[in-house]
């Protein structure tokens, strides 16, 4: 297995080195000044960064090694130099370099992965479902979290960009929204159906793990992208409850949670929340991934000043 050197996060401007990268989308060949060029986008666990491949006036010959290239091709590639344009770090080779695409590689330092410890987040993920006492609730959970279908479920990421978009992002993401569901259940509002906050919130993205994929890259699937999880969540969940017979009141009241979890229409919810416990599961949900996505914002942020802008929170303080 071929060891990664340096990753982008690292990357200093004059650095001449030799690594490998993911390649995560790709510019058709142009001409310029001195003959033609492509770019290409290329990405480790820690960031991406554009790589421009400046040929000579062989068109042909630039045309070939672009069309070697695919998107996920993990490529490693020699003579590469770090240059600053219109400050942001960028990605230089020529026709002196070589593109290779190689299979033997660490996925892991391709793909993020949760800074949990993922037997720990197994381990309470099991400890949910047990606490659930309503029959039927708990063969909800039991028949759609399967060995088979856990496997799956614990390595999937919870989005592409966005919050825990990482391996085990989606495990890490489902046991914080259930247990903040839990907290203010114990602490605040008792009134609450426990199991359906439980199952509700165990099975709210349950969606995702059809919605993206882990190959070299973290990728939406062609049913995520034509369907999406919410939709894709309640299908396969409606599937397991008619086949288990499961009364319509709570097959319903599941259902809801799931459709409404992104709290509103505009927000991409197909359904609003019809009862208490579907409003917790959405405040849980936009809770956890709201923080994530700051704090991940403020420890990435990459300036001397003491606030950074971002288009969708405003002016975040950094000190």
């Amino acid at each position: 297995m071929i060891e990664k050197k340096i990753f982008i996060k690292d990357l200093k401007e004059g650095l001449l080195f030799e690594d490998y990268f993911v390649v995560k989308f790709k510019k058709p060949v142009i001409d310029y000044a001195k003959g033609f060029r492509f770019e290409i986008r290329v990405g480790d666990k820690t960031g991406e960064i554009m790589l421009k491949f400046w040929g000579g006036s062989d068109k042909n010959k630039v045309q070939k090694i672009y069309d070697s290239i695919s998107i996920d091709d993990v490529i490693l590639v020699n003579n590469i130099k770090v240059n600053n344009y219109n400050d942001q770090l960028e990605l230089s080779i020529n026709d002196s370099s070589n593109i290779q695409k190689i299979i033997d590689f660490d996925l892991e330092s391709m793909i993020p992965k949760t800074d949990k410890d993922i037997e720990e987040l197994k381990k309470r993920f099991s400890e949910l479902i047990e606490s659930v006492t309503d029959q039927e609730y708990k063969k909800i959970l039991q028949e759609a979290f399967t060995e088979k279908i856990k496997e799956k479920f614990f390595i999937s990421p919870a989005a592409m960009y966005l919050h825990h978009g990482y391996i085990g992002g989606l495990l890490e993401h489902t046991i914080n929204v259930c247990n903040v569901c839990l907290d203010y259940l114990e602490k605040t509002e008792k009134r609450l159906d426990r199991d359906l906050l439980i199952t509700g919130a165990l099975l709210h993205d349950y969606g995702k793990m059809y919605e993206f994929m882990v190959t070299s890259n973290i990728k939406i699937t062609n049913q995520g992208q034509l369907i999406g999880h919410i939709t894709i969540g309640a299908t396969e969940i409606s599937k397991i409850m008619d086949s288990l017979n499961i009364s319509e009141n709570k097959k319903n009241k599941i259902i809801n949670i799931i459709l409404s979890h992104h709290g509103k229409k505009e927000y991409g919810s197909p359904k609003e929340p019809a009862t208490p416990e579907a409003m917790l599961v959405f405040i849980a949900d936009f809770l956890d991934a709201t923080i994530k996505r700051v704090c991940d914002i403020k420890e990435n942020a990459n300036t001397e000043d003491f606030f950074i802008y971002n288009k969708e929170f405003g002016n975040i303080y950094l000190e």
